[in-house]
């Protein structure tokens, strides 16, 4: 990479940045890859719907919180296996929620059919975070209690078999999303006040 006129080796940050941008970017393309079908044909599921297009903000508050990594100077392997952690995990939800199959007839049974490793995976990105950030020097009892609650009802739903709960689950995600966004808005990268929650 050049600075200054002069050829310098990449930082560590910068290997993780473009490391969780093209685990980010596979994950994204596989969750926008069925936005027709998903959200207007006459087989879709609201709750389903919902939970991709949480998926697709989830993306963007990842790629976002990335850049809150770079004071971090020294970067241990349980560091980085807990920023990349996150991202491989947002992979695999995606892949569960978005199918390769374009015969899915009805997306409601389709939910139906992964919502134990859905919800299961997404508890496990919750607990991978709380480490993450942890890791990366976040050490308030409370907000790292709360992160870890969080994944409490994804646990739950796993083997809650109620489309009562799947929706009500939704919407409270739906929610959280929408007041973290309004926190974060006008927050500028690299802020080192971001720092200041896990979030």
């Amino acid at each position: 990479m050049l600075r200054g006129g002069r050829l310098s080796l990449m930082t560590a940050f910068e290997y993780i940045t473009i490391a969780t941008s093209l685990i980010l970017s596979f994950s994204f393309a596989r969750t926008t890859s069925r936005f027709a079908p998903i959200f207007l044909s006459n087989s879709r599921y609201w709750v389903h719907s919902s939970w991709v297009a949480i998926l697709v903000v989830n993306h963007l508050v990842i790629f976002f919180g990335t850049a809150t990594n770079q004071p971090v100077e020294a970067w241990s392997f349980g560091r980085v296996c807990g920023v990349l952690v996150l991202p491989v995990c947002t992979l695999i939800v995606s892949s569960l929620a978005v199918p390769n199959n374009r015969s899915v007839r009805c997306y409601a049974s389709h939910f139906e059919t992964i919502r134990v490793p859905f919800y299961a995976v997404w508890a496990v990105s919750i607990i991978a975070s709380a480490k993450g950030v942890y890791a990366l020097g976040y050490r308030d009892p409370l907000g790292l209690a709360i992160l870890i609650g969080t994944a409490a009802p994804f646990l739950a739903g796993a083997v809650a078999r109620s489309s009562a709960f799947d929706k009500a689950l939704v919407m409270l995600t739906a929610a959280c999303y929408a007041i973290l966004l309004s926190t974060i808005w006008d927050s500028q990268l690299f802020d080192p006040k971001i720092l200041k929650t896990p979030f």
